[in-house]
């Protein structure tokens, strides 16, 4: 019996296949954890640098900014996170005025609603330093991302917040939501300061800039 089991224990024959028996699963597992990472911080990177891109264009915009406008941006950041659904756009300015940070306008787009006076706070502390009566753009967009392995792994939400300074005036002007809660102010042409009008031409809006 104990020479038995001597053998049994020195012998080699089959060690391959046991040993790739019990690593295989953990191979597997593995990989699937790292294209998991990957296709998550892929996606992820794409937000962010769809995020940029569509901050940097709203700050560009000399016109009159619209709700259709925004709107047309946030197809824009559909088509670059490759993302039809699941996607959300939220566009507001914020002045400077003594010791507060008052909310001018704000619009969103998919599941985002515009932010209000009263739900405005948690923003407000994000925001960073303004001069006093200095104004500032807040991008925020939100990508709702779906683990492409499964396993009934949790969905995740990439939020990307982008303040940014209008380049070519010192606020943005925004026209089309008549609703005091959500345009406060800045709510048309006339209250723009260091702006001056270009005429438009056949099809086009009034440009705004600086003189």
């Amino acid at each position: 019996m104990i020479k038995a089991l001597r053998n049994f224990l020195t012998r080699t024959q089959g060690a391959v296949a046991i040993e790739a028996a019990l690593m295989l699963p953990v191979l597997m597992a593995m990989m699937v954890v790292g294209v998991t990472f990957y296709d998550g911080f892929r996606h992820y990177t794409g937000s962010v640098r769809a995020s940029n891109t569509i901050a940097d264009s709203i700050s560009r915009i000399q016109a009159v900014l619209t709700p259709e406008d925004i709107e047309g941006l946030h197809r824009t950041f559909q088509y670059m996170t490759r993302q039809a659904e699941g996607t959300s756009l939220r566009v507001s300015q914020f002045k400077h005025v003594g010791t507060e940070i008052s909310l001018d306008w704000s619009y969103g787009t998919g599941d985002l609603a515009g932010l209000t006076p009263q739900n405005a706070g948690f923003v407000r502390n994000r925001l960073p330093r303004l001069e006093d009566g200095s104004h500032i753009v807040l991008v925020e967009t939100y990508f709702q991302y779906e683990p492409i392995t499964g396993f009934d792994l949790p969905s995740m939400e990439f939020e990307n917040f982008m303040p940014i300074r209008p380049r070519f005036g010192d606020r943005m002007i925004f026209s089309g939501m008549p609703s005091p809660p959500y345009c406060r102010s800045n709510c048309s042409a006339s209250e723009g300061h260091g702006l001056t009008v270009t005429q438009p031409g056949p099809n086009q809006s009034p440009a705004w800039g600086t003189p």
